[in-house]
């Protein structure tokens, strides 16, 4: 996911500072996250949310297309998890 936000080159900006910061060291999702996010200067702060909770979360999926206007809109809602 941090890949496709930042795109290669941030990416590879937030793993330098990781292994910078923390190589040889045990660490936390949290540790690599702080890299991503200060490599980047970017606020991922919804990212943090994931972390702690257990099973694949389950997302209803709505779209919508409307010719006259030609738009084509997705929706996207949390559900639940499943374990």
């Amino acid at each position: 996911m941090y890949k496709t936000l930042l795109g290669s080159e941030g990416f590879r900006k937030g793993i330098d500072l990781y292994f910078q910061r923390h190589d040889e060291q045990a660490v936390t999702c949290e540790d690599f996250f702080a890299a991503m996010r200060d490599a980047n200067n970017a606020d991922f702060a919804n990212f943090l949310q994931w972390y702690p909770q257990a099973g694949t979360p389950v997302v209803k999926v709505t779209s919508s297309y409307n010719a006259e206007a030609r738009t084509f809109s997705l929706k996207f809602r949390f559900c639940s998890y499943h374990f």
